[in-house]
């Protein structure tokens, strides 16, 4: 009994492996960054968000069970490694990349792409590519105002109603850009949401490639 419960603890204490060669990352990722809500798995059971190391336990037995029931080989150990590593990334996340380092990322990506397809003129390509990239980082757009997202909410509705054979188009399209406006005007955002600015992250260019134009 006592070697029963002894090998439980251990098999327990492990548990984050088997997910690394196969799934591991969904794991870790919540593990590292992210608690579960209250009744979720990897909860405490008393609604608080559960600490680095619980989180990391939860993973570690999944792991565990997957290796187990794969008929896995060293699956206590394979736990308890990836347990470590799960604990040593939420001890020391890693540093978010800046604007011109994930222009970097993406142009290697792009050029590893761009060459395996047997592509032309790659570098030149992936070089254009980047220096806008970076030129964005440099100099990242302006959100459009409420204001300017109502008015092109109101034209593509006067496009649809007039594309869908509609009556009173443009009557119906300037009273949904009014009403869009008085929102905007008492910090509705234009949408239910917002106040006057459309929120975004202008120093994320995303991949190296020209900014995509900003939904109404």
């Amino acid at each position: 009994m006592f070697q029963k419960r002894t090998l439980f603890k251990v098999l327990a204490v492990s548990a984050l492996a088997l997910t690394f060669a196969g799934g591991i990352a969904a794991g870790t990722a919540s593990a590292e960054g992210r608690g579960r809500g209250p009744g979720g798995s990897g909860g405490n059971g008393s609604g608080e968000k559960p600490s680095c190391e619980e989180r990391c336990a939860h993973v570690a037995e999944r792991v565990l069970q997957a290796c187990t029931k794969a008929g896995g080989t060293d699956c206590e150990a394979k736990a308890a490694t990836a347990q470590a590593e799960c604990i040593t990334r939420c001890q020391n996340p890693p540093t978010p990349l800046t604007c011109e380092e994930r222009c970097d990322k993406h142009a290697a990506e792009a050029l590893a792409r761009c060459t395996a397809a047997g592509g032309t003129d790659c570098e030149a390509r992936v070089a254009q590519m980047l220096a806008e990239c970076k030129t964005r980082c440099a100099n990242p757009p302006t959100p459009p105002t409420c204001q300017e997202r109502c008015a092109k909410r109101g034209e593509a509705m006067l496009k649809a109603c007039q594309a869908a054979g509609g009556t009173d188009c443009e009557a119906r399209a300037a009273a949904a850009v009014a009403e869009c406006v008085t929102r905007c005007e008492n910090g509705g955002g234009g949408n239910g949401g917002g106040t006057g600015r459309e929120p975004g992250n202008p120093g994320r260019p995303g991949r190296p490639r020209p900014a995509p134009t900003t939904a109404p």
